[in-house]
């Protein structure tokens, strides 16, 4: 089961919806309207499609085609105005709520019988225009409610209704994303067979927390019969990565990339508020596998995309890829664990808005390079870091991720000198601070888990046994993490556990198989499995 509380498994019930179009027919045969040409029905079938996956750029591209085709298709005013339906969760622009009322009226005039009733449900999101918009994403679920009582064989409906009751969500796993799930394990079972409704769920379930077992198969869905757009090939990725399946992660992600002309495109941009650039999704699985080259050169693409700006679309949309590059420059120094982080990050690079990255990503990497020789001109660095980040931490509030890396640093730093007690300290308030990001779905896959440091430098520190639970309780959270795997297998080394340290060493080099060559980690791993053959023993 994907989540005995939120899915009850039921029969799958795929029976045709009155508002699938059909080639040459119809765009309802439950209606006795008006018939659309058999190209402009195609295309309209396409558009709706696409709209059930939220793919809504490319939905209305084809919607408008169908139009030019047969004005007088019934389906098509109803198709462009759902096209502006906005991300779950999103409110959407003035613009698109005008173009939606002009096309619902239209619509309206030609729609009867099950379309009307699309129309209708549709319209009490838009109007009226003067009811704050909260309100009218509650009628709008309520009348979807409606529309699926009545219409008990529509199945595009169950989908639409999902989509609404996710729209109600305000933290990951509420039960407005419960409720949104449940529809669609009523209708469709735990593992639906239908693009849209596999789509539904993934979004109902993707929410930070363990996924379940069914999850993985619902992924496999959506990526094998959805349409070939971005957005549910990063939805899939993104399910992929919370399971550490990072090889088709990176496959999914690769094929989004492959799928749009250019790096910088707002199909590219995933979620409300385009809160996901799905390049970075990308590099992160590449760093998860070692694949450190070819994370640069992802890098270097987005580099170049971002300085032609006779091509760059709208501003918004380039400033989200700005964000994110800054961000993907961060993560590549830090798995990589680049030492000379000064000369290969400039502060140049960033932004005013991102110089927490900046501050995070210097003061980490001098604290680190410090520790070994404990080098005081590396631990001035560090501190001169931590008190620029400091600064902007508190400028951001107590439970922000800046105040999470502040906390880091900190600990980073007194680790580094054997002060164990501040060490601690800071530790437990920048993990609390990441599960309660985590918790509300603002953090989802930190540059650097906590528990992760904390178990760096409890190694450092010479306290292997509790180095090994923080990395056993990240590996709870982020199954096959490279460089839990590989503290852990130092941690069980250091105890004098070689049959542990050796399980950890193979799961390490089976997740950095594709890795790049002449990684001393992977040095590591195979000269100490080389001097011996160790029992085989189960990872907690």
């Amino acid at each position: 089961m994907i989540r005995a509380s939120v899915v009850r498994t039921a029969a799958a019930l795929v029976c045709a919806s009155g508002l699938v179009a059909r080639a040459d027919v119809t765009v309802d045969q439950a209606d006795s309207g008006k018939q659309c040409s058999a190209e402009a029905s195609a295309h309209a079938d396409k558009g709706k499609r696409l709209a059930l996956v939220l793919a809504m750029d490319e939905a209305r591209q084809a919607f408008q085609r169908a139009a030019t085709l047969d004005p007088q298709c019934p389906v098509v005013q109803w198709g462009l105005a759902v096209s502006n339906l906005p991300w779950p969760g999103a409110t959407p622009t003035r613009l698109a709520e005008a173009r939606a009322r002009d096309e619902l009226t239209r619509a309206g005039e030609a729609a009867t019988g099950l379309q009307r009733a699309h129309v209708q449900a549709l319209t009490s999101l838009f109007e009226p225009a003067d009811e704050p918009f909260p309100r009218r994403r509650l009628a709008y679920r309520d009348a979807l409610r409606r529309l699926v009582k009545a219409h008990p064989g529509d199945n595009e409906a169950v989908v639409w209704l999902a989509f609404a009751e996710l729209a109600l969500s305000t933290v990951p796993g509420d039960e407005a994303a419960k409720r949104a799930a449940a529809v669609v394990g009523e209708r469709f079972g735990g593992v639906p067979r239908v693009a849209s409704a596999a789509f539904a769920l993934l979004l109902a379930i993707d929410d930070g927390a363990s996924p379940g077992d069914d999850a993985h198969r619902v992924a496999d869905v959506v990526a094998r019969t959805a349409p070939a757009v971005p957005g549910p090939r990063h939805a899939s990725a993104r399910l992929y990565r919370e399971l550490g399946l990072w090889e088709e992660a990176a496959r999914q992600d690769e094929v989004a990339l492959g799928l749009v002309d250019a790096l910088i495109d707002r199909r590219l941009m995933y979620g409300p508020g385009q809160q996901s650039f799905m390049p970075e999704s990308l590099l992160s699985s590449y760093t998860e596998l070692g694949r450190f080259e070819d994370a640069a050169a992802l890098v270097e693409r987005i580099e170049e995309a971002l300085a032609r700006p006779d091509e760059a679309p709208e501003p918004a949309t380039v400033d989200r890829a700005r964000r994110g590059l800054a961000e993907m420059r961060v993560r590549l120094a830090l798995e990589r664990q680049d030492l000379t982080l000064g000369a290969s990050l400039p502060r140049r690079l960033f932004a005013d808005q991102d110089l927490d990255l900046y501050w995070f990503a210097r003061g980490m990497s001098a604290a680190r390079s410090a520790f070994p020789h404990q080098d005081q001109a590396a631990f001035a660095e560090a501190r001169e870091a931590a008190a620029e980040l400091e600064v902007l931490a508190r400028a951001a509030g107590a439970s922000s991720e800046s105040m999470r890396r502040w906390l880091l640093v900190r600990a980073a730093i007194a680790g580094g000198q054997y002060e164990r007690d501040e060490m601690t300290v800071m530790l437990r308030q920048a993990q609390e601070i990441e599960g309660n990001l985590r918790a509300s779905g603002q953090l989802r896959q930190p540059l650097l888990w906590a528990e992760e440091v904390a178990g760096d430098l409890r190694l450092q520190v010479d306290e292997t046994g509790h180095a090994r639970l923080h990395y056993v309780n990240l590996l709870a959270k982020q199954p096959r993490r490279a460089r839990a795997l590989l503290g852990l297998a130092r941690a069980e080394r250091l105890r004098d556990q070689p049959a542990a340290a050796g399980a950890a060493y193979r799961r390490f080099l089976e997740v950095w198989g594709q890795a790049d060559a002449g990684r001393p980690e992977l040095d590591e791993a195979r000269t100490f499995l080389a001097e011996g053959a160790f029992g085989e023993r189960a990872l907690p």
